[in-house]
């Protein structure tokens, strides 16, 4: 994987749908926390439960999200992250901020943290920014809701 500096981040940053409006201070200051972070093929990036303390954005690889089953000794994956610079690991802004599921890598896996508590500072910092990220981050939520709902139907 190649480093990256600020200005691609900024670049890559433009294009996440969850920051569609938002203004170039509030993207800036974003990149200016993001971290690069590399995870090897069966790594766990943050599990069921623990305490949620970053956001992610996928750059390259592959992650799957899964949910325990507490019925079976297993768990069901919910969803597929393949898509460049798809966002997983909300929960930190999202209360009571533990993550809903477990995100392990398929294979090597490169990402963007971004540290959540500031991430949320920064949202309150510029409310019309914050609430369009919230908006955006709604729709998302609503959309992995649907489609969790579905495969943990077809596994019943």
């Amino acid at each position: 994987f190649r480093e990256m500096d600020k200005v691609d981040i900024v670049e890559i940053f433009r294009d996440v749908e969850l920051f569609e409006g938002a203004s170039d201070e509030f993207v800036n200051k974003i990149a200016e926390i993001a971290e690069e972070k590399t995870f090897a093929l069966g790594e766990m990036i943050f599990q069921e439960g623990e305490k949620a303390n970053w956001v992610y954005f996928l750059l390259e690889g592959k992650v799957r999200i899964s949910i325990d089953l507490t019925s079976k000794p297993t768990y069901v994956t919910v969803a597929m992250i393949d898509e460049c610079i798809w966002p997983f690991g909300w929960s930190r802004i999202v209360a009571p901020y533990r993550y809903t599921a477990t995100a392990t890598c398929e294979v090597e896996t490169k990402v963007l943290a971004i540290p959540g508590i500031q991430f949320e500072e920064f949202m309150m910092q510029e409310p019309n920014c914050g609430c369009n990220v919230m908006k955006k981050l709604t729709e998302l939520i609503s959309s992995r809701l649907r489609n969790s709902r579905m495969t943990l139907l077809r596994t019943m």
